[in-house]
């Protein structure tokens, strides 16, 4: 059997996070699989979501089909968005949301920052360890800080020790992503 006795990680998702949790996890001689629901590169994804993990993507079998976030918007909202902007945003700003023709919305999920970030043999990175809205540009960033400060505590820990290695990442990584978490608001 390939990679017997070598440690295993599952990871669900192709996103930067995923796809640098995989690398990091490979050198350090684990046997990885990735799990991603989009089927091909990025251009043909409808949420943007995974890098399409050309050429592994051909192994990639669909799990679930998308679902859309951006929303129709009526004309009492377009004026009810106008007067808020108008309140908050730059002149400049506000003219372009004026002048678009045919303004949608994305809807934005906000949570709470997370009081764990691993149980068990479970270990959360990126976005949906930290869910961070979009305003302060932070996801990928901290994202790949995650996964460094991942790979830095299974090599000082090694397999043998994961317990400790993810009791030191959260302890390392959850007051700060909790910080940005609230920040990003």
């Amino acid at each position: 059997m390939v990679g017997e006795g070598k440690p295993r990680a599952v990871i669900v998702g192709g996103s930067i996070a995923g796809i640098l949790s995989a690398h990091v996890l490979t050198l350090a001689g684990w046997n990885v699989t990735v799990l991603e629901k989009t089927n091909a590169p990025h251009r043909g994804s409808p949420t943007g979501a995974g890098l399409g993990l050309d050429p592994l993507s051909q192994r990639i079998r669909v799990m679930a089909s998308g679902t859309s976030v951006t929303m129709k918007v009526s004309s009492d909202m377009i004026q009810k968005m106008h007067q808020e902007a108008e309140k908050v945003w730059t002149p400049e700003l506000f003219k372009v949301l004026k002048e678009t023709k045919k303004p949608f919305l994305n809807v934005i999920y906000d949570g709470e920052p997370l009081g764990e970030t691993f149980w068990d043999n479970v270990v959360l990175v990126g976005d949906v360890a930290h869910p961070t809205t979009p305003h302060c540009l932070r996801s990928t960033n901290m994202s790949i800080l995650d996964v460094a400060v991942l790979g830095k505590c299974l090599e000082k820990f090694g397999a043998e020790k994961l317990r400790l290695a993810l009791e030191e990442y959260q302890f390392i990584r959850l007051p700060v992503t909790s910080k940005q978490v609230l920040h990003a608001r």
